[in-house]
């Protein structure tokens, strides 16, 4: 029994070893983007990806256009690749994940529409440490009266797709 209470605790660090690896390894994987569907949703490979942490204007609300226009220009400079850091899965089975442009280190596209004022800060959702950064990133946009916040009331996505 004393020998059990010695090699349990090893058995069980090393099941999480095994069970923690590979999402760790996951952390910023590469990919090809194949298609902008709007300013927060990528598809990258053969996965759909939404962006964490911030809530870009519908397509039909305004700039809703801008905003997949601007998330393209941004991939195509990057030549296509983007690298991943996957926080979550949501429940239409996209990956939510902070989306790096063209390298490792590369520009936070998440947080580039955020400066550019053309998405809000979904504070709902992003819970990291990152996201304190992100929530002053959307307030200098809006103190700049950037993209969306140059408007008199923009109405947040979340609104918008309540009323329509």
């Amino acid at each position: 029994m004393k020998d059990m209470k010695r090699i349990f605790p090893a058995f069980i660090a090393l099941i999480l070893t095994v069970l923690v690896l590979p999402v760790v390894a996951m952390a910023w994987e590469a990919g090809q983007v194949r298609k902008v569907s709007d300013g927060d949703t990528l598809h990258v490979g053969n996965a759909r990806v939404r962006l964490y942490g911030i809530d870009c204007p519908e397509k039909d609300q305004p700039f809703g256009q801008e905003a997949k226009d601007f998330v393209t220009s941004k991939i195509v400079q990057a030549g296509g690749q983007v690298f991943l850091d996957v926080i979550d899965k949501d429940h239409y089975g996209r990956l939510v994940a902070v989306v790096r442009l063209g390298k490792p280190d590369g520009p936070v596209l998440n947080q580039e529409l955020l400066r550019a004022g053309l998405a809000w800060h979904y504070t709902r959702y992003c819970k990291t440490p990152t996201c304190e950064a992100w929530k002053e990133t959307e307030a200098s946009a809006r103190t700049a009266k950037a993209g969306l916040w140059g408007q008199p009331n923009p109405t947040a996505p979340w609104n918008w797709r309540r009323k329509h």
